[in-house]
């Protein structure tokens, strides 16, 4: 099993960044296969709070979401729940 991480590029708090981190390696380190994950702003969005979240793995896997601030899903546990949501089931 290995997970790759990029950088959360759009959390500049270390203590909020440290949870993201957490929440978001739980349910990638349960697969047995590597899982690459990125948070960054979103190019050309009007809204300033939209960042844009990839999960890449295996076979070609890859899903994109936006991550709306004002929806609370720039939160920890919130980034955490859509990881898992999003991640294939093998």
């Amino acid at each position: 099993m290995c997970t790759r991480w990029a950088p959360f590029l759009s959390i500049s708090s270390p203590d909020r960044r440290a949870e993201a981190d957490a929440l978001a390696n739980e349910p990638i380190s349960e697969k047995p296969f590597m899982v690459s994950l990125r948070i960054a702003d979103k190019v050309g969005s009007h809204a300033k709070d939209d960042w844009e979240m990839k999960l890449e793995g295996p076979a070609g896997f890859e899903r994109s979401y936006t991550l709306a601030g004002g929806a609370g899903e720039h939160q920890p546990a919130a980034i955490g729940s859509l990881v898992a949501k999003l991640l294939p089931a093998r």
